[in-house]
């Protein structure tokens, strides 16, 4: 049998990654009632220093807590707390989270996704440690041919900005159009064309600020199932014409895949990464190490330790 063909840029990004690392996660979250999983990351930074973020989720019966601890280099600690509750009768998604900062002062998050009859709303209050309070309310509906979003944001002074998408699918691909408008009433859009190819998509992008200037993306991606090996490129100019470019290949291995990805900046300059990630089937245990070569040829590491076991 022939490997599907993906057919989108998200499905083919998608595909190498989901195949060989979320596929077992989800098999071993699916065997269990209740399953906690810990996620730990360590990076380096070019001069040495350390940031250590550790954290501890578990899902049961509907419900997901976690607790995460976020230290560093100075030693200073940040944690955060969040809760969610699925509730499939009466179709909502409730979370709740609290950061609670260095100098002990807290922020809170409480939203809420309610299902709709042709698609969900999503609203949410953020509470500073300042005390100031905004709010965000989201309407997504479904169409005949792909969907429309609508957001609206109301800042800690009382001012709304208002972000609006309609993305619609067609015979040969994807067309996506998107204006944000400011509390002053200036708008910026973004239209996306989104075309499938033989083996994967090409993607323009037009960017136009709000006193007329644009900048422009254009996007390839290609996937090859001999070599199991998903190809990215890009390439975006800025109003004074200035162009950076993208580069990036990943292949799957036999217990996860490799990434090298590089940038050139409008100034010539290059930063170049490398990633290594693979799952441990026996330890239920998927590690990610990456490595930054920066455009004055230092070097920063990330390393991330996802485990997940049955909950107590």
């Amino acid at each position: 049998m022939n490997n599907p063909r993906p057919t989108s840029i998200k499905s083919i990004r998608t595909l190498l990654a989901t195949a060989a690392l979320t596929a077992p996660l989800v098999l071993g979250l699916s065997s269990h009632a209740a399953m906690a999983g810990e996620r730990s990351v360590l990076r380096t930074g070019a001069n040495g220093n350390a940031m250590q973020r550790t954290a501890l989720r578990t899902h049961q019966s509907g419900t997901v807590t976690s607790n995460t601890t976020r230290t560093n280099a100075n030693g200073d600690v940040t944690t955060r707390t969040s809760t969610g509750v699925l509730d499939k009768e009466a179709g909502t998604w409730t979370r709740s989270a609290t950061t609670t900062g260095p100098n002990g002062k807290t922020s809170s998050l409480n939203a809420e996704v309610a299902k709709t009859d042709d698609g969900y709303t999503r609203d949410a209050t953020r509470v500073g440690p300042n005390g100031k309070t905004s709010t965000t309310h989201t309407d997504v509906v479904k169409t005949d041919d792909g969907r429309s979003i609508d957001t609206t944001f109301t800042g800690p002074n009382g001012k709304v900005s208002t972000r609006s998408t309609d993305v619609v699918h067609n015979a040969t691909g994807t067309e996506r159009s998107t204006v944000v408008t400011g509390p002053n009433g200036k708008s910026v859009t973004a239209d996306t064309v989104i075309t499938r190819t033989a083996d994967g998509a090409t993607s323009n992008t037009v960017v136009t600020g709000p006193n007329g200037k644009t900048m422009t993306r254009e996007g390839a991606t290609s996937y090859d199932p001999d070599t199991k090996t998903l190809s990215r490129t890009a390439t975006t100019t800025g109003p004074n014409g200035k162009s950076s470019t993208f580069e990036a290949t990943t292949t799957r291995t036999d217990d996860g895949y490799v990434r090298d990805a590089s940038r050139t900046g409008p100034n010539g300059k290059t930063v170049s990464s490398h990633t290594d990630a693979s799952y441990d089937a026996d330890t239920k245990t998927a590690t990610r190490s990456s490595t930054v070569v920066g455009a004055d040829g230092n070097t920063s590491t990330s390393v991330t330790t996802k485990t997940f076991t049955p909950a107590p």
